[in-house]
């Protein structure tokens, strides 16, 4: 992610220590412009959720599976992001930003912004129970498994 720095407002807040609904509805209550950036560790690596706020309203969203070079946006990037917060372990930075920054951000990656205005309680239901690591082992699909899939395994006879 390649985004202005801004003031920092909050630095590598625990994740485990902090209460994640009272942060997330603090930026939509307190009309913040800025942007929270969450870091966790996946299955294979570091993983970044970033969600963009502009006067206290939800723009956009970025996660980034570090170790794969691997970035997503938009409503997809979003579920990633809410994802990370079910994690045990991670930090949370908090950034604000101007107005004319996020719209430079936004006019630059359009791709970032969410389809559906969201407000705090939306958003604090998208956190799930658990945490599901977004990484998934690459397995080499072999013959046999493919022969299972079109129903062909157990016709040697």
């Amino acid at each position: 992610m390649n985004l202005p720095v801004g003031k920092t407002i909050e630095r590598d807040l625990k994740l485990s220590k902090v209460d994640k609904k009272k942060i997330l509805t603090d930026l939509f209550d307190g009309l913040f412009t800025g942007y929270i950036v969450l870091t966790v560790e996946g299955k294979t690596g570091i993983e970044e959720g970033l969600l963009l706020f502009e006067k206290g309203e939800l723009k956009g969203s970025i996660f980034e599976e570090i170790s794969k070079e691997n970035e997503l946006m938009g409503d997809i990037a979003l579920i990633k992001s809410m994802n990370a917060f079910a994690a045990k372990e991670g930090i949370i930075d908090v950034n604000s930003l101007t107005k004319q920054q996020v719209e430079l951000i936004i006019a630059f990656q359009e791709n970032i912004l969410i389809t559906k205005t969201t407000k705090a309680e939306e958003l604090i239901k998208l956190i799930p129970k658990t945490y599901d690591s977004i990484k998934k082992e690459n397995k080499k699909e072999t013959k046999i498994d493919i022969f299972k899939k079109i129903g062909l395994l157990g016709m040697e006879k």
